[in-house]
């Protein structure tokens, strides 16, 4: 992924990047979708924080969400909006 600053800026993507969790794995990584709720670095199923088994349901319905969510349908409605995406 390349990035770059100004009126112009704006974010390439990697042509196998074909959905919006490819997008969000691609510049933060996969803690939104593995990590711990609040934050915390020992929570698990073994030792797991308070809200841990309801943000683990949450935290895989909202995956497949983005997993299902491809980039061609924002460009299918691309005249509906005011931003673009661009392939590398």
């Amino acid at each position: 992924m390349k990035s770059s600053k100004g009126r112009y800026g704006g974010f390439l993507f990697p042509k196998d990047a074909k959905t919006l969790a490819d997008i969000i794995i691609a510049i933060d990584g996969d803690k939104m979708f593995k990590g711990c709720g609040v934050g915390l670095a020992y929570c698990s199923d073994i030792n797991p924080c308070p809200i841990h088994n309801e943000y683990k349901t949450a935290r895989s319905l909202m995956y497949n969400i983005y997993k299902k969510t491809t980039l061609n349908q924002f460009t299918e409605k691309n005249h509906e909006t005011k931003f673009f995406l661009k392939r590398e």
